[in-house]
């Protein structure tokens, strides 16, 4: 009997204690999240704003010409199977992601249109960046920049194809 009075005063508590979900509830929830994305960070001042901000843009002089190339600190990306020998001075960029199920979209449709080392490289934060192509020497890096910009397997976005030189192999 005495069993039976616990478990009786043990779910007559648990229903005084329950969150019981309503629609007052989920109206201030709503509310509450709607306020907060109104007043969101401007994305210069964000985490991949602030990386961004730190990329640098170097004039390089390639024979006549002078070429501007981006320079940032970027890493292999992990699992990806690139080898360390295809990360040389001057990477060709042709797209820039935040995700990356889209930079290895990209990746693979690249590689699927003969371009068989193209690999991924992402900065701390990560943004990720898809290489198509990756050369010791900047006068080639700019050859493939020329051909990109007229026969290309996708669209490419502004401001790419650009030359990214990372800041370790500067």
């Amino acid at each position: 009997m005495k069993k039976l009075i616990f478990m009786a005063i043990a779910l007559l508590a648990l229903g005084f204690v329950a969150c019981k979900p309503t629609e007052k509830n989920y109206r201030a929830a709503y509310e509450r999240t709607m306020a907060r994305d109104s007043a969101r960070t401007p994305f210069e001042e964000t985490i991949y704003g602030r990386y961004r901000r730190d990329v640098k843009t170097i004039p390089m002089v390639n024979g006549t010409d002078t070429v501007d190339v981006h320079s940032t600190r970027v890493y292999l990306t992990p699992g990806d199977g690139v080898m360390r020998e295809y990360l040389k001075k001057y990477c060709v960029v042709i797209a820039e992601f935040k995700q990356l199920l889209n930079a290895q979209s990209i990746r693979d449709r690249f590689k699927e249109a003969g371009y068989t080392h193209a690999f991924i490289v992402q900065t701390p934060e990560p943004y990720y960046y898809v290489v198509a192509a990756s050369y010791p020497d900047l006068n080639d890096a700019n050859t493939l920049i020329a051909h990109l910009s007229h026969d290309t397997p996708v669209t490419l976005r502004k401001p790419c194809p650009y030359i990214l030189v990372p800041s370790q192999l500067r």
